[in-house]
Protein backbone atom coordinates (compact mmCIF):
# COMPACT_ATOMS: atom_id res chain seq x y z
CA UNK A 1 0.00 0.00 0.00
CA UNK A 2 3.47 2.38 0.91
CA UNK A 3 4.73 1.74 -3.00
CA UNK A 4 1.15 2.25 -4.24
CA UNK A 5 0.67 5.72 -2.48
CA UNK A 6 4.06 6.26 -3.05
CA UNK A 7 3.56 5.67 -6.98
CA UNK A 8 0.27 7.97 -6.96
CA UNK A 9 2.09 10.75 -5.05
CA UNK A 10 4.57 10.38 -7.83
CA UNK A 11 2.62 11.14 -11.06
CA UNK A 12 0.62 13.63 -9.45
CA UNK A 13 4.04 15.52 -8.94
CA UNK A 14 4.27 14.83 -12.75
CA UNK A 15 1.33 16.22 -14.24
CA UNK A 16 1.16 19.25 -11.67
CA UNK A 17 4.99 20.60 -11.67
CA UNK A 18 6.83 18.93 -14.60
CA UNK A 19 10.18 20.28 -13.65
CA UNK A 20 10.32 18.15 -10.47
CA UNK A 21 10.97 15.31 -12.60
CA UNK A 22 14.46 16.35 -13.67
CA UNK A 23 15.72 18.60 -10.90
CA UNK A 24 14.76 16.74 -8.25
CA UNK A 25 14.00 12.87 -9.04
CA UNK A 26 16.26 11.95 -10.93
CA UNK A 27 19.08 13.66 -8.30
CA UNK A 28 17.27 11.00 -5.76
CA UNK A 29 18.42 7.86 -7.17
CA UNK A 30 14.71 7.32 -8.24
CA UNK A 31 15.73 5.32 -11.43
CA UNK A 32 17.61 2.62 -9.14
CA UNK A 33 14.07 2.45 -6.76
CA UNK A 34 11.77 1.92 -9.51
CA UNK A 35 13.22 -0.67 -11.61
CA UNK A 36 13.63 -3.62 -8.56
CA UNK A 37 10.06 -2.53 -7.45
CA UNK A 38 8.44 -3.61 -10.97
CA UNK A 39 10.96 -6.57 -11.33
CA UNK A 40 9.56 -7.68 -7.80
CA UNK A 41 5.98 -6.72 -7.74
CA UNK A 42 3.40 -9.25 -9.04
CA UNK A 43 0.13 -7.09 -8.80
CA UNK A 44 -1.14 -5.79 -12.02
CA UNK A 45 -1.55 -2.17 -10.85
CA UNK A 46 1.50 -2.03 -9.19
CA UNK A 47 2.96 -2.66 -12.76
CA UNK A 48 0.72 -0.23 -14.55
CA UNK A 49 1.54 2.46 -12.33
CA UNK A 50 5.65 1.95 -12.37
CA UNK A 51 5.22 1.93 -16.31
CA UNK A 52 3.89 5.30 -16.16
CA UNK A 53 6.66 6.79 -13.63
CA UNK A 54 8.99 5.13 -15.89
CA UNK A 55 7.31 6.68 -18.68
CA UNK A 56 7.19 10.20 -17.52
CA UNK A 57 11.00 9.99 -15.97
CA UNK A 58 11.82 9.24 -19.92
CA UNK A 59 10.21 11.67 -21.41
CA UNK A 60 11.95 14.31 -19.08
CA UNK A 61 15.30 14.09 -20.52
CA UNK A 62 18.43 12.01 -22.40
CA UNK A 63 19.99 11.42 -18.75
CA UNK A 64 16.66 9.64 -17.53
CA UNK A 65 16.63 7.54 -20.51
CA UNK A 66 20.05 6.45 -20.45
CA UNK A 67 19.81 5.76 -16.53
CA UNK A 68 16.95 3.24 -17.11
CA UNK A 69 18.54 1.63 -20.52
CA UNK A 70 21.74 1.19 -18.31
CA UNK A 71 20.22 -0.22 -15.14
CA UNK A 72 18.27 -3.36 -17.66
CA UNK A 73 15.01 -1.48 -17.90
CA UNK A 74 14.22 -2.70 -21.97
CA UNK A 75 14.78 -6.28 -20.08
CA UNK A 76 11.94 -5.57 -17.76
CA UNK A 77 9.31 -3.62 -20.26
CA UNK A 78 9.74 -6.00 -22.81
CA UNK A 79 8.76 -9.04 -20.96
CA UNK A 80 5.70 -7.17 -19.48
CA UNK A 81 4.36 -6.87 -23.18
CA UNK A 82 3.76 -10.28 -22.68
CA UNK A 83 1.73 -9.81 -20.14
CA UNK A 84 -1.79 -11.36 -20.53
CA UNK A 85 -3.85 -7.85 -19.05
CA UNK A 86 -4.37 -5.35 -21.81
CA UNK A 87 -3.32 -2.33 -19.61
CA UNK A 88 0.06 -3.32 -18.36
CA UNK A 89 1.01 -3.89 -22.44
CA UNK A 90 -0.25 -1.15 -23.02
CA UNK A 91 1.40 1.18 -20.32
CA UNK A 92 4.89 -1.32 -21.08
CA UNK A 93 4.33 0.05 -24.87
CA UNK A 94 3.98 3.79 -23.95
CA UNK A 95 7.06 3.52 -21.69
CA UNK A 96 9.19 1.30 -24.83
CA UNK A 97 8.54 4.01 -26.69
CA UNK A 98 9.29 6.90 -24.15
CA UNK A 99 12.73 5.57 -24.00
CA UNK A 100 13.45 4.56 -27.64
CA UNK A 101 12.66 8.34 -28.35
CA UNK A 102 15.71 10.32 -29.75
CA UNK A 103 17.88 7.80 -27.73
CA UNK A 104 20.44 5.20 -30.15
CA UNK A 105 21.42 3.41 -27.23
CA UNK A 106 17.97 1.93 -26.37
CA UNK A 107 16.84 1.48 -29.57
CA UNK A 108 20.10 -1.11 -29.82
CA UNK A 109 19.07 -2.36 -26.95
CA UNK A 110 15.52 -2.93 -27.49
CA UNK A 111 16.55 -4.40 -31.29
CA UNK A 112 18.79 -6.87 -30.07
CA UNK A 113 16.30 -8.70 -27.54
CA UNK A 114 14.02 -10.50 -30.13
CA UNK A 115 11.34 -7.49 -29.34
CA UNK A 116 9.76 -7.74 -32.73
CA UNK A 117 8.00 -11.01 -33.05
CA UNK A 118 5.98 -9.66 -30.13
CA UNK A 119 5.12 -6.95 -31.77
CA UNK A 120 4.35 -8.09 -34.82
CA UNK A 121 1.43 -10.36 -33.13
CA UNK A 122 0.61 -6.53 -30.64
CA UNK A 123 -0.32 -5.28 -34.27
CA UNK A 124 -2.94 -7.14 -34.93
CA UNK A 125 -4.81 -6.46 -31.41
CA UNK A 126 -8.68 -5.42 -31.23
CA UNK A 127 -7.06 -2.58 -28.93
CA UNK A 128 -6.83 0.47 -30.64
CA UNK A 129 -4.71 2.13 -28.44
CA UNK A 130 -2.19 -0.69 -28.49
CA UNK A 131 -2.15 -1.02 -31.93
CA UNK A 132 -1.52 2.99 -32.20
CA UNK A 133 1.55 2.46 -29.64
CA UNK A 134 2.81 -0.89 -31.03
CA UNK A 135 3.39 1.67 -34.51
CA UNK A 136 4.86 4.79 -32.83
CA UNK A 137 7.65 2.13 -30.97
CA UNK A 138 7.99 0.51 -34.46
CA UNK A 139 8.91 3.70 -35.69
CA UNK A 140 11.47 4.08 -33.54
CA UNK A 141 12.81 0.88 -33.26
CA UNK A 142 13.13 0.54 -37.10
CA UNK A 143 15.83 2.94 -37.35
CA UNK A 144 18.17 -0.45 -35.65
CA UNK A 145 19.32 -2.45 -38.73
CA UNK A 146 19.06 -5.94 -36.76
CA UNK A 147 14.99 -4.67 -36.02
CA UNK A 148 14.36 -3.42 -39.67
CA UNK A 149 15.56 -7.29 -40.56
CA UNK A 150 13.42 -8.79 -38.04
CA UNK A 151 10.14 -6.58 -39.09
CA UNK A 152 10.82 -7.99 -42.69
CA UNK A 153 11.35 -11.50 -41.74
CA UNK A 154 7.97 -11.39 -39.52
CA UNK A 155 6.14 -10.96 -42.41
CA UNK A 156 3.40 -8.45 -40.58
CA UNK A 157 3.43 -6.55 -43.78
CA UNK A 158 -0.46 -7.58 -44.67
CA UNK A 159 -0.99 -6.05 -40.79
CA UNK A 160 0.19 -2.35 -41.31
CA UNK A 161 -1.74 -2.23 -44.50
CA UNK A 162 -4.88 -3.15 -42.63
CA UNK A 163 -3.96 -0.40 -40.06
CA UNK A 164 -3.76 1.96 -43.56
CA UNK A 165 -7.36 1.43 -44.17
CA UNK A 166 -8.56 2.14 -40.76
CA UNK A 167 -11.17 4.67 -40.80
CA UNK A 168 -9.82 6.29 -37.56
CA UNK A 169 -7.10 8.94 -38.78
CA UNK A 170 -4.56 8.26 -36.02
CA UNK A 171 -4.14 4.87 -36.59
CA UNK A 172 -3.81 5.09 -40.26
CA UNK A 173 -1.25 8.04 -40.11
CA UNK A 174 0.86 5.88 -37.58
CA UNK A 175 0.80 3.05 -39.60
CA UNK A 176 1.64 5.26 -42.87
CA UNK A 177 4.83 6.75 -40.50
CA UNK A 178 5.61 2.83 -40.01
CA UNK A 179 5.56 2.45 -43.75
CA UNK A 180 8.17 5.45 -44.34
CA UNK A 181 10.09 4.61 -42.06
CA UNK A 182 10.57 0.53 -42.57
CA UNK A 183 11.55 1.60 -46.18
CA UNK A 184 14.06 3.92 -45.29
CA UNK A 185 15.53 1.55 -42.95
CA UNK A 186 15.87 -1.42 -45.18
CA UNK A 187 15.37 -1.64 -49.04
CA UNK A 188 13.37 -4.94 -48.49
CA UNK A 189 10.64 -3.36 -47.06
CA UNK A 190 10.23 -1.01 -50.15
CA UNK A 191 9.00 -4.13 -52.57
CA UNK A 192 7.25 -5.67 -49.51
CA UNK A 193 5.05 -1.83 -49.63
CA UNK A 194 5.69 -1.37 -53.22
CA UNK A 195 1.66 -2.55 -54.22
CA UNK A 196 -1.13 -1.50 -56.21
CA UNK A 197 -3.38 -1.74 -52.77
CA UNK A 198 -0.84 0.81 -51.26
CA UNK A 199 -0.75 3.07 -54.29
CA UNK A 200 -4.48 2.96 -54.41
CA UNK A 201 -4.93 3.76 -50.73
CA UNK A 202 -2.35 6.53 -50.66
CA UNK A 203 -3.84 8.40 -54.23
CA UNK A 204 -7.25 8.29 -52.87
CA UNK A 205 -6.02 10.05 -49.93
CA UNK A 206 -4.06 12.65 -51.59
CA UNK A 207 -6.96 13.14 -53.65
CA UNK A 208 -9.72 13.91 -50.70
CA UNK A 209 -9.09 17.94 -50.26
CA UNK A 210 -10.51 17.60 -47.04
CA UNK A 211 -8.00 14.80 -45.72
CA UNK A 212 -6.08 15.20 -42.12
CA UNK A 213 -3.45 17.34 -43.03
CA UNK A 214 -1.29 14.99 -40.70
CA UNK A 215 -2.39 11.66 -42.73
CA UNK A 216 -1.31 14.32 -46.15
CA UNK A 217 1.81 15.00 -44.74
CA UNK A 218 2.81 11.16 -44.01
CA UNK A 219 1.08 9.97 -46.67
CA UNK A 220 3.61 12.22 -49.14
CA UNK A 221 6.64 11.39 -47.16
CA UNK A 222 5.58 7.36 -47.57
CA UNK A 223 5.26 7.09 -51.12
CA UNK A 224 8.88 9.14 -51.23
CA UNK A 225 10.71 6.42 -49.47
CA UNK A 226 8.43 3.94 -51.86
CA UNK A 227 10.04 5.62 -54.66
CA UNK A 228 12.44 3.81 -57.02
CA UNK A 229 12.54 3.05 -60.46
CA UNK A 230 9.85 0.36 -60.32
CA UNK A 231 7.50 2.72 -58.37
CA UNK A 232 4.70 3.24 -61.12
CA UNK A 233 4.53 -0.32 -62.85
CA UNK A 234 4.50 -1.78 -58.86
CA UNK A 235 1.57 0.74 -57.38
CA UNK A 236 0.08 0.72 -60.75
CA UNK A 237 0.42 4.84 -60.27
CA UNK A 238 0.35 7.18 -63.42
CA UNK A 239 3.27 9.27 -62.70
CA UNK A 240 1.48 12.31 -64.30
CA UNK A 241 -1.52 12.19 -61.77
CA UNK A 242 1.26 11.56 -59.08
CA UNK A 243 3.29 14.49 -60.34
CA UNK A 244 0.17 17.30 -60.90
CA UNK A 245 -0.90 16.15 -57.38
CA UNK A 246 2.24 16.88 -55.91
CA UNK A 247 2.52 20.17 -57.90
CA UNK A 248 -1.13 21.20 -56.11
CA UNK A 249 0.44 20.93 -53.11
CA UNK A 250 2.99 23.17 -53.72
CA UNK A 251 1.11 26.06 -52.48
CA UNK A 252 -0.78 24.50 -50.03
CA UNK A 253 -0.71 26.74 -46.64
CA UNK A 254 0.19 23.82 -44.84
CA UNK A 255 4.42 24.58 -44.52
CA UNK A 256 4.95 20.87 -43.75
CA UNK A 257 2.85 19.78 -46.67
CA UNK A 258 4.54 21.97 -49.16
CA UNK A 259 7.92 21.15 -48.31
CA UNK A 260 7.52 17.64 -47.93
CA UNK A 261 6.15 17.91 -51.84
CA UNK A 262 8.57 19.76 -53.03
CA UNK A 263 11.03 17.17 -51.47
CA UNK A 264 9.45 14.46 -53.15
CA UNK A 265 9.35 16.54 -56.81
CA UNK A 266 13.26 17.09 -56.17
CA UNK A 267 13.88 13.61 -55.75
CA UNK A 268 11.16 12.55 -58.85
CA UNK A 269 13.19 15.25 -60.90
CA UNK A 270 16.82 14.25 -59.94
CA UNK A 271 15.97 10.42 -60.70
CA UNK A 272 14.67 10.44 -63.89
CA UNK A 273 14.95 13.61 -66.88
CA UNK A 274 11.54 12.16 -68.14
CA UNK A 275 9.93 13.08 -64.37
CA UNK A 276 11.62 16.89 -65.12
CA UNK A 277 9.73 17.24 -68.65
CA UNK A 278 6.39 15.68 -66.47
CA UNK A 279 7.00 18.32 -64.07
CA UNK A 280 7.32 20.89 -66.51
CA UNK A 281 4.58 19.95 -68.88
CA UNK A 282 2.63 20.12 -65.36
CA UNK A 283 3.09 23.79 -65.32
CA UNK A 284 5.30 23.27 -62.51
CA UNK A 285 7.44 26.17 -62.57
CA UNK A 286 4.28 28.41 -61.54
CA UNK A 287 4.16 26.61 -58.32
CA UNK A 288 8.26 26.65 -57.82
CA UNK A 289 8.81 30.10 -58.26
CA UNK A 290 7.17 31.67 -55.36
CA UNK A 291 8.89 29.25 -53.25
CA UNK A 292 12.21 30.93 -53.69
CA UNK A 293 10.43 33.73 -51.57
CA UNK A 294 8.36 31.48 -49.42
CA UNK A 295 8.37 32.47 -45.53
CA UNK A 296 10.00 28.57 -44.64
CA UNK A 297 14.06 28.67 -45.19
CA UNK A 298 13.99 25.27 -45.80
CA UNK A 299 11.37 25.71 -48.60
CA UNK A 300 13.94 28.42 -50.18
CA UNK A 301 16.43 26.25 -49.71
CA UNK A 302 14.67 22.96 -51.34
CA UNK A 303 13.23 25.07 -54.40
CA UNK A 304 16.32 26.62 -55.45
CA UNK A 305 17.78 22.40 -55.58
CA UNK A 306 14.75 21.64 -57.77
CA UNK A 307 15.27 24.16 -60.13
CA UNK A 308 18.89 23.38 -60.00
CA UNK A 309 18.16 19.58 -60.86
CA UNK A 310 15.43 20.09 -63.54
CA UNK A 311 17.64 22.80 -65.15
CA UNK A 312 20.15 20.37 -65.36
CA UNK A 313 18.17 17.66 -67.00
CA UNK A 314 16.51 19.99 -68.88
CA UNK A 315 18.58 22.81 -69.65
CA UNK A 316 15.99 23.89 -72.86
CA UNK A 317 13.43 24.63 -70.12
CA UNK A 318 15.60 27.35 -69.37
CA UNK A 319 14.49 30.08 -71.30
CA UNK A 320 10.99 29.28 -69.54
CA UNK A 321 12.43 30.42 -65.85
CA UNK A 322 14.01 33.56 -67.59
CA UNK A 323 10.49 34.69 -69.01
CA UNK A 324 8.69 34.12 -65.39
CA UNK A 325 11.20 36.34 -63.42
CA UNK A 326 13.87 33.47 -62.26
CA UNK A 327 16.61 35.75 -62.63
CA UNK A 328 15.25 38.27 -60.08
CA UNK A 329 13.77 35.40 -57.33
CA UNK A 330 17.34 33.97 -57.19
CA UNK A 331 18.86 37.69 -57.38
CA UNK A 332 16.43 38.60 -54.04
CA UNK A 333 17.82 35.47 -52.21
CA UNK A 334 22.11 35.24 -52.64
CA UNK A 335 22.60 37.20 -49.96
CA UNK A 336 19.88 35.36 -47.56
CA UNK A 337 20.89 35.50 -43.61
CA UNK A 338 20.80 31.37 -44.41
CA UNK A 339 23.95 30.22 -45.87
CA UNK A 340 22.00 26.97 -47.00
CA UNK A 341 19.52 29.21 -49.07
CA UNK A 342 22.49 30.82 -50.53
CA UNK A 343 24.14 27.65 -51.22
CA UNK A 344 21.19 26.52 -53.24
CA UNK A 345 20.91 28.96 -54.70
CA UNK A 346 23.91 29.34 -56.04
CA UNK A 347 24.00 25.91 -57.32
CA UNK A 348 20.85 26.75 -59.23
CA UNK A 349 22.76 30.04 -60.72
CA UNK A 350 25.80 27.78 -61.85
CA UNK A 351 23.37 25.96 -64.05
CA UNK A 352 21.77 28.89 -65.31
CA UNK A 353 24.93 30.38 -66.05
CA UNK A 354 26.48 27.19 -67.56
CA UNK A 355 23.66 26.99 -70.13
CA UNK A 356 22.01 30.16 -71.22
CA UNK A 357 23.35 33.45 -72.13
CA UNK A 358 20.05 34.95 -71.86
CA UNK A 359 20.58 34.71 -68.04
CA UNK A 360 24.33 35.69 -68.18
CA UNK A 361 22.67 39.18 -69.99
CA UNK A 362 20.57 39.44 -67.45
CA UNK A 363 23.31 38.80 -64.19
CA UNK A 364 26.25 40.41 -65.59
CA UNK A 365 25.80 44.16 -64.80
CA UNK A 366 28.29 45.00 -61.75
CA UNK A 367 25.44 44.63 -59.01
CA UNK A 368 24.68 41.59 -59.83
CA UNK A 369 28.01 40.17 -59.59
CA UNK A 370 28.98 41.98 -56.51
CA UNK A 371 26.47 40.24 -54.71
CA UNK A 372 28.20 37.00 -55.39
CA UNK A 373 31.49 38.38 -55.61
CA UNK A 374 31.35 38.88 -51.24
CA UNK A 375 30.88 35.18 -50.79
CA UNK A 376 34.47 34.80 -52.53
CA UNK A 377 36.06 37.27 -50.03
CA UNK A 378 34.34 36.42 -46.90
CA UNK A 379 36.43 34.98 -44.05
CA UNK A 380 34.63 32.96 -42.53
CA UNK A 381 36.08 29.87 -42.62
CA UNK A 382 32.63 28.07 -42.26
CA UNK A 383 31.82 29.57 -45.92
CA UNK A 384 34.20 27.40 -47.62
CA UNK A 385 31.29 25.72 -49.85
CA UNK A 386 29.90 28.72 -50.25
CA UNK A 387 33.47 30.07 -51.54
CA UNK A 388 33.62 26.83 -54.09
CA UNK A 389 30.50 27.80 -55.66
CA UNK A 390 30.50 31.89 -55.75
CA UNK A 391 34.07 30.98 -57.82
CA UNK A 392 32.08 28.57 -60.28
CA UNK A 393 29.76 30.70 -60.64
CA UNK A 394 31.72 34.02 -61.62
CA UNK A 395 33.65 31.69 -63.91
CA UNK A 396 31.05 30.53 -65.83
CA UNK A 397 30.03 34.01 -66.05
CA UNK A 398 33.34 35.19 -67.66
CA UNK A 399 32.12 33.18 -70.67
CA UNK A 400 30.22 36.75 -71.16
CA UNK A 401 32.75 39.39 -72.06
CA UNK A 402 30.82 42.06 -70.05
CA UNK A 403 31.09 40.26 -66.64
CA UNK A 404 34.19 39.65 -67.51
CA UNK A 405 35.73 43.08 -68.56
CA UNK A 406 33.78 44.31 -65.13
CA UNK A 407 35.85 41.58 -62.96
CA UNK A 408 39.09 43.04 -64.10
CA UNK A 409 38.65 46.38 -63.86
CA UNK A 410 37.65 45.93 -59.60
CA UNK A 411 40.77 44.33 -59.86
CA UNK A 412 39.62 40.57 -59.07
CA UNK A 413 42.83 38.98 -59.76
CA UNK A 414 45.06 40.59 -57.03
CA UNK A 415 42.08 39.77 -54.72
CA UNK A 416 42.94 36.43 -55.78
CA UNK A 417 46.09 36.05 -55.64
CA UNK A 418 46.08 37.05 -52.14
CA UNK A 419 42.96 34.66 -50.89
CA UNK A 420 45.27 31.78 -52.17
CA UNK A 421 47.61 32.62 -48.81
CA UNK A 422 44.03 32.46 -47.05
CA UNK A 423 42.19 29.07 -48.69
CA UNK A 424 44.84 26.27 -47.93
CA UNK A 425 42.09 23.56 -49.02
CA UNK A 426 43.47 21.88 -52.30
CA UNK A 427 40.33 22.35 -53.72
CA UNK A 428 40.04 25.94 -53.01
CA UNK A 429 43.70 26.73 -54.34
CA UNK A 430 43.16 25.03 -57.76
CA UNK A 431 39.53 27.01 -58.39
CA UNK A 432 41.61 30.02 -57.61
CA UNK A 433 44.04 29.22 -60.17
CA UNK A 434 41.20 28.30 -62.59
CA UNK A 435 39.14 31.67 -62.28
CA UNK A 436 42.84 33.67 -63.03
CA UNK A 437 43.34 32.34 -65.81
CA UNK A 438 39.62 32.89 -67.02
CA UNK A 439 40.00 36.28 -66.63
CA UNK A 440 43.74 36.69 -68.18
Amino acid sequence: AEYMGGLRLLLGFFSIYKPIKQSILFESGICDVILPFLKNRNRADHKINSCNVIQELCMTSEKCRTAIGEKGGYKLLSDLINSKNDETVFQALRAIYAMTTNHVPNIMKFGQIGLCSRLATLLSSSNILVQNTVLCVICNISTCPESAQQFFEQSFHEEIIKCLKSKDPELATHATLAVEKLCLAHSAHVQKFQNPVIGLIFMERLLNENQNEKIVIATISALDSLFDEKFEISTKILMNDYIKMLARYLSHKNVSIRYNSLVSIFHLTSLKTDFAKEFICVNGFRFILPLISDVDEDIQECAACVIESIVTGVPESIHELVEMGVCDQLHMKVNSSSPFVVYSVLGAMIQLAKSSKEFRTRFRDGSSLDLVWRHVVSESQQSEPIFIRACNYLIKMCQDSEATSYLKRIGVVNILNQLTQIRTKPECKVLIKKFIRCLE
